[in-house]
């Protein structure tokens, strides 16, 4: 099975195997080539691999620091939140893309979401101080219990 998987990474060592006039000397440079070429894939998706743990340790941790705006909401009924996905997203004065940005909200944090708004295609949340844009959240339904 390795032979197979080994011979499929590389398409030259599969060719050098079953040609009769390839060199033993070449074979093997071919076999060196094709494991140093997967050690090489191998690293690379390991360290894909640790940065995508980071973000998910960074969100964990941004989500963890809003958990008490999450359990203090609204005290009777259901609570909407957003939850921002986007590195930073305005809040504006209006739902609408030109009307004036009041602040930024930053990536994780949480808000209480009032009113829902359609605008044309766009879809828009009312929270304390103004609008933002549903596109770039994630919105949390939660029951009062």
């Amino acid at each position: 099975m390795k032979r197979i998987i080994l011979c499929l990474a590389t398409g030259s060592l599969l060719f050098a195997a079953s040609a009769p006039n390839v060199t033993l000397n070449r074979k093997v440079d071919l076999l060196v080539q094709a494991v140093s070429d997967l050690i090489d894939k191998n690293q690379n998706l390991q360290n894909q691999i640790d940065k995508l743990k980071e973000i998910t340790k960074i969100n964990s941790q941004m989500i963890a620091s809003n958990r008490h705006l999450i359990e203090n909401l609204d005290k009777n009924g259901f609570n909407e939140l957003a939850i921002v996905t986007a590195y930073k997203l305005n809040v504006r004065s209006k739902p609408s893309l030109k009307s004036k940005v009041i602040r930024k909200l930053r990536k994780g944090d949480v808000v209480k979401v009032y009113d829902t708004v359609v605008n044309g295609k766009d879809v828009w949340y009312k929270i304390i101080d103004g609008y933002i844009s549903a596109y770039y959240t994630n919105l949390v339904i939660r029951r009062k219990r």
